[in-house]
Order: structure tokens, then sequence, then C-alpha cells
């Protein structure tokens, strides 16, 4: 049995969901922010998780789709 591990964002696709999603609904500054926080220390790094993914919530399910 073989096993391969790796970080998806940015290895096997070009950028984080969040941050593509984000930009097509119009919250990429606000996305960038939180994340900036948490990368920063400022913010724990699973409320800033919680916190952006709260400001995708309600989009179009097909419309995500298609974006992906």
């Amino acid at each position: 049995m073989k096993l391969a591990v790796l970080a998806f964002y940015s290895t096997v696709m070009d950028g984080e969901t969040i941050d593509i999603l984000a930009l097509e609904f119009g919250l990429g500054d606000e996305v960038k922010k939180i994340t900036e926080e948490a990368m920063s220390g400022r913010l724990d790094f699973f409320e800033s998780l919680i916190q952006r993914v709260a400001l995708l919530k309600g989009m179009d399910y097909q419309r995500v789709v298609d974006i992906c």
C-alpha cells in the first residue's frame, strides 16, 4: 500500500477555495482581512475559518459548483 499526503491548496489547485469564492461574490477584501488576522496570530485559525465560511453562507449552490 502506498500513501501520498499533500496540502490541497496551492498544490493541487491554484489558490484557496474560500478566497476564490469570496472574490466571485464580492467578499474578497473581507475574507483577506480575516485571513491576515489569523496569519499574524491576532485571531485563532479555527475562529477565522468559522468567520470566513460564515461570509459565504447563502451563496447559490449551482453558482458555487460552476465557479469550482
